[in-house]
């Protein structure tokens, strides 16, 4: 298959399809019966998933129909890939496209999927403003008279990435001056059947979270229930997190301040595979985890830490049952 390699296109055909994808979705974008390489991460980062070739085939059957039937006409830049919506894969890809748009200066809008998860619009319109945004349906084939598609390199959050690039931005855009509260010093976030979820791993009960909180002292939030900019600001001023193996810890661990001085992770039957593949890949902390990665030829570190900035970093094994029971000074 040969692909239209250029970042910038004029009257591009654009299509989401609603299904398929597995918990991410299929998109791309072409231009004369060529799809283009980067509308997709498909199609360059992500090329040995088992759903680029049902992108590729879903390409094949949009761009022989021919079905525009919505034109975009100002110029935008496209903040949608194959997890917006939803994971920690998501939201690096989002920061990715951000620090791409925010250093080359770029002023025009930017085109998101009518069904990113919330979390995502919201560091987005905190940065570049709501006014920025265009939100754009599935299984319509659009034409966009033209658009910038960026590279995808960024689906784990690596750890340069985070600190080397990112976090300036974070401290920038998303953290604010306002003081914490006390009682929200001690926070937890646990995938429940009650979250945004885009995956069935390691789901847990509401209930049996909310008597482990109430056990040990500790506030319950659900990042679903917020804007992503206050649960950010919240974890950058806590100072001890119990979080779910998954994206609730990935994802949030990102947002923590050097004041966080303990993490406990727990890791349920559905994520205790994934985590026993991995931690054979632990690192000591930044920056020396990003060395391991280098060095690693299976690919990016496994984001075990023993210490991530001033926290230490512990991983229970249970099940859910023993959220009951679960004593937090034991562990």
């Amino acid at each position: 298959m040969q692909f239209n390699e250029n970042l910038k296109n004029d009257d591009v055909n654009f299509y989401i399809q609603s299904t398929g994808g597995g918990n991410g979705m299929i998109h791309f974008a072409y231009k004369d019966d060529m799809p283009l390489r980067y509308s997709s991460d498909f199609f360059h980062v992500r090329q040995t998933s088992p759903f680029r070739a049902a992108t590729l085939d879903s390409f094949r059957r949009v761009s022989a129909t021919k079905r525009e039937s919505a034109t975009i006409h100002e110029p935008v830049v496209s903040f949608i890939s194959s997890f917006s919506r939803g994971t920690v894969h998501g939201y690096s890809a989002l920061w990715e496209m951000i620090w791409n748009y925010i250093q080359d200066e770029q002023n025009c809008k930017v085109l998101m999927y009518e069904k990113t998860q919330q979390g995502m619009v919201d560091i987005v319109s905190r940065v570049l403003g709501r006014e920025k945004i265009i939100f754009v349906k599935s299984d319509v084939v659009y034409l966009l008279k033209s658009v910038i598609f960026y590279p995808i390199t960024q689906v784990h959050f690596a750890d340069d990435f985070w600190f080397d690039i990112v976090k300036d931005m974070y401290e920038k855009y998303i953290v604010d001056d306002e003081s914490g509260s006390e009682e929200l010093s001690k926070l937890a976030i646990i995938k429940t059947h009650s979250s945004d979820n885009r995956t069935t791993q390691g789901v847990v009960s509401q209930d049996l979270v909310n008597i482990m909180c109430e056990n040990n002292n500790f506030v319950c939030i659900d990042p679903s229930k917020h804007n992503e900019c206050d649960t950010a600001n919240m974890l950058y001023r806590s100072k001890e997190l119990i979080l779910s193996w998954g994206t609730s810890y990935y994802k949030n661990l990102r947002y923590i301040s050097d004041a966080c001085e303990k993490i406990h992770v727990l890791v349920f039957p559905g994520y205790q595979g994934q985590y026993n593949s991995r931690v054979g890949r632990a690192c000591p902390s930044y920056p020396e985890s990003c060395a391991a990665a280098r060095q690693d030829p299976r690919g990016p570190h496994s984001h075990m830490y023993q210490r991530y900035k001033n926290a230490e970093v512990k991983y229970i094994l249970m099940h859910p049952n023993e959220l009951k029971t679960f004593n937090v000074e034991k562990k």
